[in-house]
Parts: structure tokens; C-alpha cells; sequence
């Protein structure tokens, strides 16, 4: 058998590995896969150039940790926007510096710059979000 005949059956091989982690949706729990199969896992690369273009040659959708709803960027902007109207709340009434005391006696600068940070990021978007709503 020749390399690329080799290369191809142990391709295959991966690809009938993840498919046996199709739930009744289409969808693979790439989580589990990669604990469960971490040698065929860590060979994806290799054969497919990514695990994201594996998936996306055979159309697959991954679910798990990392991926979807739950991911870290989701789970990151989350916080960044409980966080930002957290602040817009308690700055109607408070301080930054009753603020910065609230919360283990964080100087009221470190307050007033998370402030700036998010507002520039989610208060960003919020408003030219706002501005296109109102020109539409």
C-alpha cells in the first residue's frame, strides 16, 4: 500500500471515529471525542489542516465546552455586559470611589478605567446599535 493510500484509510478512519459521536441532530460533542479518543483527536490536524475544517468538510457541527453557546468569547462578552450594566446601576447612586469601597476597597481609579474599558467596548456597540435602530 502507498503512502497516500495509507493517508487516506487512516483519514477515513478519524472520519468513522466522529461520526460515532453524532447525536440525533447531526451534531458531534467534540469535547467527549477529544477525551475519549485523544490519539485520533490530536491526528486530526495532520490529516485535515484543523479540526474546524474537518467538521466543515463533512458539514459536521461541533458541540461541547469550547464550542457554541458556552464558548469563552460568549461567556466573555457575557460578563463584560453584566458587568458594564452593573456599573451603570451603582454609578447612578454612588461614588466611584463608595463603589470601589463596595467591592474590597478597589481605589477608585481601577473602578473609573473598568468603567472607560467596557464602556468603549459594550457601550460602543450598544450605541451604534442604538443609532442604526433609530435610522432605520
Amino acid at each position: 500500500m502507498e503512502k497516500a493510500e495509507r493517508h487516506q484509510v487512516k483519514k477515513q478512519a478519524i472520519i468513522d471515529l466522529l461520526s460515532q459521536y453524532k447525536d440525533s441532530s447531526g451534531n458531534i460533542d467534540m469535547t467527549r471525542f477529544r477525551e475519549e479518543q485523544s490519539s485520533a483527536y490530536t491526528r486530526i490536524p495532520y490529516y485535515f489542516g484543523s479540526v474546524e475544517n474537518a467538521l466543515q468538510q463533512f458539514h459536521l457541527v461541533a458541540t461541547g465546552n469550547s464550542v457554541g453557546k458556552g464558548s469563552p468569547t460568549n461567556r466573555l462578552t457575557l460578563r463584560n455586559e453584566l458587568a458594564y450594566d452593573m456599573l451603570v446601576e451603582l454609578r447612578k447612586n454612588h461614588t466611584l470611589e463608595e463603589i470601589g469601597s463596595m467591592y474590597g476597597g478597589v481605589s477608585r481609579a481601577h473602578v473609573n478605567q473598568l468603567f472607560q474599558s467596557l464602556d468603549m467596548s459594550v457601550g460602543a456597540k450598544r450605541r451604534e446599535k442604538q443609532n442604526v435602530n433609530t435610522n432605520v
